[in-house]
Parts: C-alpha cells; structure tokens; sequence
C-alpha cells in the first residue's frame, strides 16, 4: 500500500477546479444551443385591476359625565377614542379581515376592494352601540359613509 503524503489540499481543490470549469463548458453549450434557447410567451392582455372603494364615518361617544347638560358638553377625551377599534369582517360576518383605530375625534377610514362586508366594533363595558354590526356593499370608486353612535350608559 502506497501512502501519499504532500499537499493533498491542492489537490482537491485542483479536481473542483476542473469540474467547476467542465461544469460552466457545459452550461454555456446548453445555453447556446440552438434546440435549447427559449421563446418568449406572449400573455394575453389581462383587465385593469378594480379601483378600491372606501369605507369611512364618524363614531361618536356620550354622555362622558353625569348629569351632561346641553350648554355644557363634557369633551371626548381623544384616547376614548383611539382606545376603540372599528372591526372588518368579510360577507359572512366571521372572516376578520382587518382592525382599524379610530382616531382622536372618532373618525375611521378603510380602503377596500370592492365587495361585501361586515362593519363591527369593539366594545367596552356596559355601552350601547347603535348601527352595528352593519353590512355595507362596496362597488369600484364607491364611497361608504357610517355614523356609529356610543351610548356609554351614564346618567
């Protein structure tokens, strides 16, 4: 048995040298052969895509104190607000598709595609909320508009 003894690492590296090299000869003849080489698919036009549509309101929250009068309204702290989530559900009403927070004066916007959704919304404590859950249909360009109304329950 003979045992080789020097540099075996050039060796190696040597051998994936070669087939390295042997390996791209090989693609470049695949490459350029001409049973090979591909023609471009030509796609049929495909139809714009559907302009989205908007689902929009106001929700408004109250009475915030007792005994509220007319000519003094108690402010809307905006984090009562922005604690609150308005939920969007697909047609079925179980399929959430997204949440969107209202912002500091209780307004909320979503773009949709068009369709047919479910509107809901969070809940807090012992409040009513009047015109949800609320099924609203979308069509391209369409704009929804909702007025939600919080009755906190405070007398």
């Amino acid at each position: 048995m003979k045992i080789i003894s020097g540099n075996t690492g050039s060796a190696v590296a040597a051998i994936f040298g070669i087939i390295f090299i042997a390996s791209i000869g090989v693609f470049v003849y695949f490459l350029f052969h001409e049973n090979i080489i591909a023609t471009p698919t030509v796609l049929p036009p495909s139809s714009p895509p559907a302009i989205k549509g908007v689902i929009e309101g106001k929700v408004t929250i109250g009475p915030i104190c007792p005994v509220e009068r007319i000519d003094r309204p108690c402010q809307v702290p905006p984090s009562t607000y922005t604690s609150r989530k308005i939920i969007l559900y697909a047609k079925d009403g179980v399929t959430k598709l997204t949440e969107v927070a209202l912002d500091g004066q209780g307004n909320f916007h979503i773009d949709v595609p068009p369709g047919i959704y479910v509107i809901d919304m969070t809940r807090n404590g012992i409040e009513r909320i009047t015109g949800l859950p609320q099924l609203v249909t979308i069509t391209s360009g369409s704009i929804a508009q909702l007025t939600i109304n919080i009755d906190t329950g405070i007398r």
